[in-house]
């Protein structure tokens, strides 16, 4: 029975949002969760969190906080970077790691980077801290936590230059089963492969002003496509805001302000644009990015 209730509540969770991998709003600032060939796509040393809160005010609501690192070697042809997601719906939490490694090739005026990655991850299934009767009766199922785990990889492609970015990614691959049991009809719960196709383009319109469109199309067996169309607009690179929507009904308003050399901050709201909206709370997300250039040096705000 307690197998049977860990692939249900590892399976259903994730099918009513028609994705496992966590949904990022300022997806542009946090390439190494999509994509392993953006590992040393940056100058210096680059390190970002991003937190999620989806839906507050509703008991088990998705939360996400996702941080990584990543950095160029060897005449910024090799990149290297680790990225750690926690993941939390109602009584499960993922916890996963993963090590990306990318190759640059050096063209004219761009560059293209070839990746891949190594991901470990830790489902866990707090069934004792479930409420599963009104009088308070006790039952054997219910009395310990459920765990899994599974190895997983993945690849990507990046191009990027100063005008434009666009890449395609699968950071997991493998169809790794979460189901522990083998009872005819029972569902089973397997780590899907996403797909992400991304694209950005920079254009600055002046000295003062920079416009930078961008879009990002996550393709998910037996699930709708979903893009997110964006258009972010920046005053001397330093204070930016922008303004999204999301092909599966929601709207996305964002904020970003470099407020150190180093240091760039970052807000996103998202409203539910279907019935769900009125039924769920807000989502907030914040996002703080660390970027220093070679020994300490000060280099220009990257805007992806």
């Amino acid at each position: 029975m307690k197998k049977i209730i860990l692939s249900l509540l590892v399976a259903l969770p994730f099918c009513s949002a028609a994705q496992q991998d966590p949904q990022y709003s300022m997806y542009m600032f946090n390439g190494l969760a999509i994509n392993p060939a953006y590992a040393g796509s940056a100058e210096g040393i680059n390190a970002s969190v991003l937190y999620r809160t989806q839906w507050t005010g509703i008991p088990g609501a998705p939360k996400t906080l996702v941080a990584n690192a990543h950095k160029n070697f060897f005449q910024e042809k090799i990149g290297a970077g680790i990225s750690f997601n926690n993941d939390q719906i109602g009584v499960l939490d993922r916890n996963q790691i993963a090590l990306a490694g990318s190759y640059h090739l050096h063209l004219k005026k761009a560059r293209v980077a070839f990746g891949i990655q190594a991901n470990y991850a830790q489902y866990s299934v707090g069934l004792a801290g479930v409420q599963h009767s009104l009088d308070g009766s006790s039952d054997p199922t219910f009395s310990s936590n459920l765990s899994s785990s599974t190895f997983n990889v993945g690849a990507g492609v990046f191009y990027y230059s100063d005008t434009f970015y666009g890449g395609i990614s699968a950071p997991s691959i493998l169809k790794n089963s979460l189901s522990a049991t083998d009872i005819a009809g029972s569902t089973e719960a397997l780590e899907v492969p996403h797909f992400f196709y991304q694209l950005g383009y920079i254009w600055e319109i002046d000295p003062l002003f920079t416009l930078k469109p961008s879009v990002l199309v996550r393709q998910i067996e037996a699930a709708p496509l979903i893009a997110d169309i964006n258009a972010n607009v920046y005053y001397k690179k330093v204070i930016g805001v922008g303004l999204g929507y999301r092909t599966n009904g929601a709207a996305v308003a964002m904020l970003e302000c470099q407020v150190h050399p180093f240091i760039k901050l970052g807000y996103a709201y998202d409203r539910e644009l279907t019935d769900l909206g009125t039924l769920v709370g807000h989502t907030h997300e914040v996002m703080l990015r660390f970027q220093m250039g070679p020994k300490g040096a000060q280099i220009s705000p990257r805007l992806y």
